[in-house]
């Protein structure tokens, strides 16, 4: 665990002690709110984005009979209900969305990759049918890298005011912000993000309930050097404030973490990963709850609901949250129905911030 340069982290921490303590949640209801189609296993297929709202829910699709992939759909974020197109297919010789996002309720913005060329597309939806991928409201070039989109992330704030887009392959940088102003993005910069240590790199990125960012963060399996600090077993959890200053790093106990998301008006973690430890293997949904270990800030995993392999996770609302799993007929997105009913909050006694 790393020790908070800043005294904003008893904010911080204050947040985190209103998630629930360490405690297993009541059976978890799952329905099927999407089918993505064919061609699960291809980079971008299968990731969501929800509006501010939570009512409209947008998925990066599968394969269809045809064969043509990366159509992104809407649907009630609800039900399921109201699926249609809201960007076709790009043709073959155009940019790939890989990574989603709102800006607000009619402007959708993707990271897109076409061969070695990463951007940002914006396209502002239209209700009487898809827009076209090559005709976006605006394009915002990234960089050239070569590499695997696999841990490509992308959230909008809360705020609606900027943007973060993570995992870009080297030598493009591992963090990048862009403000938002009305509906237009500006340059991307490294400016203000996070400087992480060798050897680590980001697997999924969100927003805290007070606009902070939040990155999930992953160690190689290269041993430190000197007296550098050994590296966690399993994945961490960070919170950086607007400068890119570390407020709080926790070690999740998590490995393979895909995703993940807090929940609207809620300081409630969620992510999706692929197992716990090797003596538990196990994958699906995890609440990740603060807790106290030895007088220390901590986080202790819970598991929600069992989903093999899942790939995407959002939130619509504080009492649903929406995963993305395989099956063997494509991709599927279940939502998962939680209780809103929280035990009393862990608070840290007097003198154990470190």
């Amino acid at each position: 665990m790393t020790r908070p340069r800043s005294p904003a982290i008893l904010v911080l921490w204050g947040c985190l002690a209103g998630m629930p303590s360490a405690a297993p949640l009541p059976a978890a209801t799952v329905t099927t709110v999407l089918d993505t189609g064919l061609g699960g296993s291809a980079e971008g297929r299968g990731r969501l984005a929800v509006t501010a709202n939570g009512q409209k829910l947008a998925c990066i699709m599968g394969e269809d009979q045809s064969g043509v992939p990366n159509a992104i759909v809407a649907c009630d974020s609800t039900a399921g209900v109201g699926r249609r197109e809201i960007v076709t297919a790009p043709a073959a010789d155009q940019p790939v969305p890989l990574a989603l996002g709102f800006i607000d309720m009619t402007v959708l913005v993707a990271v897109c990759r076409s061969g070695d060329e990463w951007s940002l597309r914006t396209w502002r939806l239209k209700p009487d049918g898809p827009a076209d991928p090559a005709e976006p409201l605006q394009t915002v070039r990234l960089g050239r890298a070569t590499g695997v989109a696999a841990e490509v992330s992308l959230v909008v704030s809360r705020s609606r005011e900027w943007l973060v887009v993570t995992g870009l392959p080297e030598p493009l940088p591992a963090v990048l912000r862009a403000a938002i102003a009305g509906v237009r993005v500006g340059p991307p910069s490294a400016r203000h993000c996070p400087h992480l240590a060798p050897g680590v790199r980001p697997v999924a990125v969100t927003v805290g309930p007070q606009d902070e960012l939040v990155l999930i963060e992953r160690h190689s399996d290269v041993p430190p050097a000197g007296d550098a600090v050994t590296p966690p077993a399993g994945d961490a959890v960070s919170f950086f404030d607007a400068t890119g200053l570390c407020l709080l790093r926790l070690d999740t106990g998590l490995t393979a973490i895909r995703d993940a998301a807090f929940a609207p008006e809620a300081r409630v973690l969620w992510v999706v990963a692929d197992d716990a430890s090797s003596r538990q293997p196990r994958g699906g949904l995890w609440r990740l709850d603060a807790t106290l270990r030895g007088g220390r800030q901590a986080v202790a995993a819970v598991p929600v609901a069992d989903l093999p392999g899942p790939l995407a996770v959002a939130c619509p609302t504080k009492t649903a949250v929406l995963v993305t799993h395989p099956r063997a007929d494509g991709l599927r997105v279940v939502r998962i129905s939680v209780s809103p009913v929280r035990p009393p909050p862990v608070l840290p006694p007097p003198g154990a911030i470190p």
